[in-house]
Order: C-alpha cells, then structure tokens, then sequence
C-alpha cells in the first residue's frame, strides 16, 4: 500500500504497544560505528549493512544544536528539569542529529542522501572509545523492538521506514517530497526515538527487579538515558517536543 499524504506517521503513544516486554542489561542498545574507519565508509555495527548507495559528504551541524555540544566534552547534571544520576553526556547529543535532519529537510531540493548519511553513520553522540551512536544503528538492532518487528512482521520496522522514505520506494514509491519529508522527520523524531525511550525505561524496570541500581550502571543509569533520548540536549528536536505541542 502506497503511503498516503493525510495519514500520520507512527506517533509516541502508536509507539508504545512495543513497550511491554522488559530488556537485559545493555546500555542504550544501539550498534555505533568507529570514527578510526577509513573516511567515508559506514560500518556494518552501526547500520546493520551498507547504506543503501548514499555517498554524501559529512552532514553539517546544525545551528539549533546546542553550543559545543558536538564534543563530549561538555557536562551536564540535567535537562529540562531532570537531574541526571549518571553520565549521559554523550547520549543527550543524538537529539543533535536529528536537528541536522530537519535542517536539511528545510532545502530544496532535498538532499536525501545526505540526510541518510546522518542517519546511518551519526554525528553527535560520540563517546570517549570514539564510537559514534546513530539512530539507525537502534533501528537495526535486533533485540529492541519489543515485539514491534513482530506487529509488522518484518525484522527491522523501523529502518524499513526510514530506507522507504529515503529512496521512495516501497510505501513511498511515487510519494512528493513533501510526503517524504514528513515520513522521515516523524520516522526519526517520533518513532525511532521513542522506541529508544522504551527500551531504556523497560531496560531500567528489568534492573530494578534484578536488584541492580547502580547509579553508573544499573537501572538510574538506563533511567537517565530514556530522558536524554526523550528530551536531549535539544528538546525542539525530540519527542519531548512532540508531546509538548500535543
């Protein structure tokens, strides 16, 4: 079935049907790639196989991201009122890519390459090994959909979404760029990064029950990633946007 205009994207509270089943003791539970890789490759671990011919240059950061929050270097006890009880710093930033997605959105014409490359590669969630999270590299993974890949009865959902809108084809085949636009900011932004949220809250319930609560690496620490996925460092490009607006 082609994608139609008028039907929304997979919202937050869509989302949440894959959210019952809790997860192991992982971090985030997303693949990264490794900056020390030849310049311009993309690593299997973050993709979960080549990126679909995109070949781009490396994605700008985009001016809504926060000042200097490209490096790992800055700190922070919080954000948005929430007071972290553990390292996220590194976490927080992988709302940066998805402002430098909707940035590109915004041109026309749409560069759809590029934005892949965001996707599939990362930008601002680099942590101290010099591995880089990239929403993709969650898409792909195989064990963090919590029955979602069994409700559309596909492995990767999420990632098939995102790939559709990207090359229009499947769902997408035929479908404006405007279409498009909108498939790929909402497929980021509402479905990818909720499905993130999830799998840290249900990761950090599973600890709980283990009696593991660690700050650095026990449920507050899974606790504390859901907020820096739910609302980042740059909330107007996260779902804490989204159910803000609502």
């Amino acid at each position: 079935m082609r994608y139609q205009p008028r039907t929304r994207s997979l919202t937050v509270a869509a989302a949440l049907i894959f959210g019952a089943a809790a997860c192991g003791n992982n971090d985030d539970g997303a693949s990264v790639r490794d900056l020390s890789e030849e310049e311009g490759s993309t690593s299997d671990s973050a993709t979960g196989g080549s990126a679909n011919g995109s070949a781009s240059a490396s994605a700008p950061a985009s001016g809504s991201a926060s000042a200097g929050s490209t490096t790992t270097g800055e700190t922070v006890d919080g954000d948005g009122g929430y007071t972290y009880a553990s390292d996220v710093n590194a976490h927080r930033l992988v709302t940066d890519d998805i402002c430098d997605i909707k940035e590109l959105l915004e041109a026309d014409p749409v560069d759809f390459a590029a934005i892949e490359t965001i996707y599939r590669d990362g930008v601002h969630s680099v942590n101290s090994d010099g591995s880089v999270r990239s929403l993709a590299g969650f898409a792909t993974a195989a064990d963090r959909l919590h029955g979602l890949d069994g409700y559309y009865e596909t492995a990767t959902p999420l990632d098939d979404w995102m790939s559709e809108a990207f090359a229009g084809t499947g769902r997408f085949e035929g479908a404006s760029d405007g279409v498009r636009r909108q498939a790929i900011e909402k497929g980021a932004q509402n479905q990818i990064m909720v499905a993130w949220v999830v799998h840290e809250l249900n990761s950090a319930l599973g600890k709980v029950a283990e009696g593991d609560i660690d700050a650095d690496s026990g449920a507050p620490h899974n606790w504390d990633e859901g907020w820096a996925f739910y609302h980042g460092a740059s909330p107007q490009c996260a779902p804490h946007a989204t159910a803000d607006s609502r």
